[in-house]
């Protein structure tokens, strides 16, 4: 009897919403649903896998497709397992005693919203789980941290490139810890596509999102198109290279929710004839209490797409830690870390999220204390004031 069990962390973000009328405080929920898949030459069985939501009894049954799902789980902390106990006609190890071992099959954290639809593939090796892909609520992201070239003349420069496809495509290259003033220029398959100016708090960006008007490079439709190509960040007008990277492969596209990519135009609500000039843009860098970690909190406001934004970053942080995000003293949600030991919380009213504390616009946060703190222990790790917003 063969049996395949994974384990993986489905992190909730307790986020409350007012009730309509009476304004009594309601728990949005949550949904996290998966597919088996089986790698090149394998002839796994994936229908009848059992998946277990440990945290609360729930089993489900995968179907002939090796598809299961959670609808309206309360955000939460889950795990979750997968086997085939009890069903017959199942598969022995290379001994011929049925197989009850889980393998090398763990995968990491999984956050997951309030409100958010999750979707999950798991790549499996036999008895072993050995890849996993995600999408959000319709939108696949992924991002990876550049590496400082051998040459850099600066040896505190770090930076990331970040992909997002679904609702809107988007394109962000980060370097950090740069000299205030510093100009570098971005590089995409050796081509110059930007410059930027790094800020007070030593930090340059590109950043072009579809939802924004903006154009991907190299006429790509989608960010998908640029997977692999080469990315570069260097002194402005050809100076010493600083980082260097790829742009990374995005999860594969959910067939759950239909196609991914449906959005993948501008993905603007409005009628797009608002005034830009009432932009605005607020971003700062969180004070850390411990060690080397990093965060920002940022603040995003574009009216003319009836579009606002908040968001809070730790970077540095292991892989799988679990941290909690405050505003004002109440708690936002419970995030783990990716492999880049980075945890973000996000919420966009263009992905139709609602603003922390029911605010309108992002500028009403505007001086709420931001804390990030690790789970368990409630040690602050980072701590800032949501910032004032300039024009953007």
């Amino acid at each position: 009897m063969r049996f395949l069990m994974m384990s993986a962390l489905v992190l909730g973000a307790f986020f409350l919403t007012a009730c309509g009328g009476g304004g009594s405080p309601v728990l949005e929920t949550a949904a996290l649903s998966g597919t088996i898949v089986q790698v090149d030459g394998q002839t796994l069985n994936r229908a009848g896998v059992t998946v277990e939501l440990v945290e609360n009894g729930a089993v489900v049954t995968t179907d002939g497709t090796g598809a299961f799902a959670f609808p309206d789980l309360s955000p939460g902390v889950f795990t979750l397992r997968f086997g085939r106990a009890g069903l017959a006609g199942n598969s022995t190890d290379d001994n011929g005693t049925p197989d009850q071992g889980p393998g090398d099959n763990a995968i990491g954290s999984i956050p997951v919203g309030a409100g958010d639809d999750v979707d999950v593939k798991v790549a499996v090796d036999g008895n072993n789980a050995t890849e996993v892909s995600i999408s959000r609520n319709g939108r696949r992201e992924a991002r990876v941290r550049l590496t400082r070239a051998a040459d850099s003349p600066d040896a505190d420069v770090s930076g990331k490139i970040k992909v997002r496809s679904g609702n809107g495509e988007k394109l962000e290259i980060e370097a950090e810890d740069l000299a205030p003033g510093d100009v570098v220029e971005f590089l995409l398959d050796g081509i110059v596509i930007g410059s930027a100016a790094a800020d007070a708090d030593g930090e340059a960006e590109l950043e072009i999102e579809t939802n924004d008007g903006g154009l991907l490079p190299l006429e790509a439709a989608t960010v998908a198109d640029l997977e692999g190509l080469s990315v570069e960040v260097r002194f402005m007008d050809g100076g010493a290279t600083l980082l260097t990277g790829t742009v990374p492969e995005l999860p594969a596209a959910s067939t759950a929710n239909g196609d991914d990519d449906d959005n993948s135009g501008s993905g603007n609500d409005g009628d797009g004839g608002g005034d830009d000039g009432d932009r605005t843009r607020g971003r700062d860098r969180l004070t850390s209490h411990v060690g080397a970690l990093e965060g920002h909190v940022e603040t995003r406001s574009r009216p003319e797409q009836s579009r606002e934004r908040f968001k809070v970053e730790a970077e540095n942080l292991g892989a799988g830690e679990i941290v909690e995000f405050f505003l004002d003293g109440v708690s936002l949600g419970k995030i783990a870390a990716d492999a880049s030991g980075e945890a973000e919380f996000k919420r966009d009213t263009q992905d139709g999220d609602v603003l922390p504390s029911g605010a309108a616009t992002s500028g009403t946060l505007v001086g709420l204390l931001v804390e990030v703190k690790r789970d368990g222990t409630g040690e602050l790790l980072l701590s800032g004031l949501v910032p004032e917003p300039v024009a953007d």
